[in-house]
C-alpha cells in the first residue's frame, strides 16, 4: 500500500517520475498514458465482463418473457433486477470504454453532465439493491410461511 499524500502540491516530477506510485490523478498514471495497455485492458478485462452482463441479463429477461411457466411473481423480481443490472452494465461500461480509449472521462465536460451521470447510476444502483431486498423478503415469506404465501403475495 502506497503512502501517497493526496493533499500536497504536486509537480511533474512528483507525480510520475519519483517511483513512489503516487499520481496526481488516474489519468497521469503511466498505464493510462500507454495506448496499447489501455486497449489490452479494455479487450481482455472489460470486454468479457460487458458481454457476460449483456448476454446473461438479456437471457433472463427473454426466458421469462417467452416461457409462460416462468411468469410468476418471484420471477418478475428477478426480471426487474436483470433490467436494472443491464442498464447499469450498458451505461457504466459505455462511459468506461470511452474514458479508457480517450484518456479522459466523457462526463467531465460540464458539471451538469457529471452530476446527471452519477445521479443516474446511483438511482439505478438503488433500484438494483431494492430489487434484491424485495426478492429476499419474497423468499423469506415463502420459506417461513409457506401456507400463507399465496394469500400474502398476490398480484394486487
Amino acid at each position: 500500500m502506497s503512502s501517497c499524500p493526496r493533499t500536497g502540491n504536486f509537480t511533474q516530477n512528483d507525480t510520475i517520475g519519483n517511483g513512489t506510485g503516487c499520481y496526481e490523478s488516474e489519468w497521469s498514471d503511466p498505464l493510462y498514458m500507454d495506448v496499447d495497455a489501455r486497449i489490452l485492458l479494455l479487450v481482455f478485462v472489460n470486454g468479457p465482463i460487458c458481454l457476460i452482463t449483456l448476454i446473461g441479463n438479456s437471457l433472463v429477461i427473454l426466458s421469462v418473457a417467452i416461457t409462460r411457466k416462468l411468469q410468476v411473481a418471484t420471477n418478475f423480481y428477478v426480471v426487474s433486477l436483470s433490467v436494472a443490472d443491464l442498464i447499469i452494465g450498458i451505461i457504466s461500461t459505455t462511459f468506461h470504454v470511452f474514458s479508457t480509449l480517450h484518456g479522459h472521462a466523457l462526463v467531465t465536460g460540464s458539471y451538469g453532465n457529471c452530476l446527471f451521470y452519477w445521479i443516474l447510476l446511483f438511482a439505478i444502483f438503488c433500484a438494483s439493491v431494492f430489487n434484491l431486498l424485495a426478492l429476499s423478503v419474497d423468499r423469506y415469506i415463502a420459506v417461513m410461511k409457506p401456507l400463507h404465501y399465496p394469500k400474502i403475495m398476490t398480484w394486487k
